[in-house]
């Protein structure tokens, strides 16, 4: 929804171009030859900016491609000042028209990015389209307004619309952090439970080795690799300097006899009380797996039994959704 606003903002004074740019062209001495030809020449560079950045984002990823191409659309329309000569509408027209073109083209992928699976794509890309109609009906009139013909004030509506679509892509900026922390954190998680078997990379790389068996070993390489596969930020730096914080736990008691304790807010306290079901209670106390104090403290069976049991409690929130 953060990012429909976003798009919601972003286009609605885009299309200043495409509806005044001729109009400034003639108003500031442009021969009426070439003024006749300005919308073409930006539809034409248009078709260009709708395609190159295309292939690009397969390569790149959709939000590193639309990122640049909407910060240099807003600013070149502050450039819009000097499409007041022949050359300078040319130029206009053609730089602005591609950027431009990028934006319009890459956006419905990029909602796309925001879905949990295909179901959400077709939704979220209508909630997009919803809001953007509202931008486009009312943008173009709101610079008209602002223009008060017959004086022209071309800088108002000039510089606001240029304010709008530069605020329009830093909102985006945080949205692709929101979605990209969101996607690492997940891509993350998915990695380690998938780790079963003890060996250099795994559950037998952490027993050994500790902190770094996961943070600086096999598996941080395996979580990266997957991670900008998708395309993630996280780096193999962000892993190696992790610094845990120790802090008091809280604590409850299960069943009147066992004593189970999690972390405070704003830490795991949540995931962690979740990752010892109720199963895995009852096996430790009916005597069908053995409690963790009797196996060797970060051992590979040791921290399999603790992977297990987050994996029992995940597989349950997804099914119980």
């Amino acid at each position: 929804m953060c990012v429909s606003r976003t798009f919601g903002v972003g286009p609605l004074f885009t299309q200043i171009t495409v509806f005044y740019l001729q109009l400034f062209a003639s108003k500031h001495g442009v021969p009426a030859h070439l003024t006749q030809y300005s919308i073409s020449i930006l539809n034409a560079s248009s078709l260009f900016g709708r395609t190159i950045p295309n292939f690009l984002s397969d390569r790149f990823g959709v939000f590193n491609v639309i990122l640049p191409m909407t910060y240099i659309s807003g600013i070149l329309i502050f450039a819009m000042f000097g499409a007041g000569s022949s050359a300078g509408m040319v130029v206009f027209a053609i730089l602005y028209g591609f950027f431009s073109g990028a934006f319009i083209s890459i956006i419905a992928p990029v909602m796309a990015t925001f879905s949990k699976d295909i179901n959400e794509v077709g939704s979220r890309i209508g909630v997009f389209c919803f809001v953007v109609g509202f931008a486009i009906l009312t943008g173009n009139p709101i610079a008209g307004a602002l223009l008060k013909p017959p004086e022209y004030a071309w800088d108002r509506p000039i510089i606001f619309a240029g304010v709008v679509v530069l605020s329009g892509a830093v909102i985006l900026t945080v949205s692709r952090h929101m979605a990209a922390k969101r996607r690492d954190a997940a891509v993350a998680m998915s990695v380690v439970l998938s780790v079963t078997e003890p060996c250099s990379c795994g559950i037998g790389g952490v027993a050994e080795h500790g902190k770094g068996g996961f943070y600086k070993g096999g598996i941080a390489e395996a979580i990266m690799e997957l991670i900008q596969s998708k395309g993630g930020v996280t780096s193999l730096y962000d892993l190696a300097n992790h610094q845990s914080d120790f802090m008091e736990s809280i604590q409850y008691t299960f069943a009147d006899e066992v004593m189970v304790y999690a972390c405070p807010p704003k830490g795991e306290g949540i995931t962690a009380s979740r990752s010892a079901p109720w199963a895995i209670l009852r096996s430790v106390l009916h005597g069908r797996i053995q409690p963790l104090l009797k196996i060797e403290h970060n051992s590979a069976g040791y921290l399999r039994t603790l992977t297990e049991s987050l994996r029992l409690t995940f597989a349950g929130d997804i099914t119980h959704q």
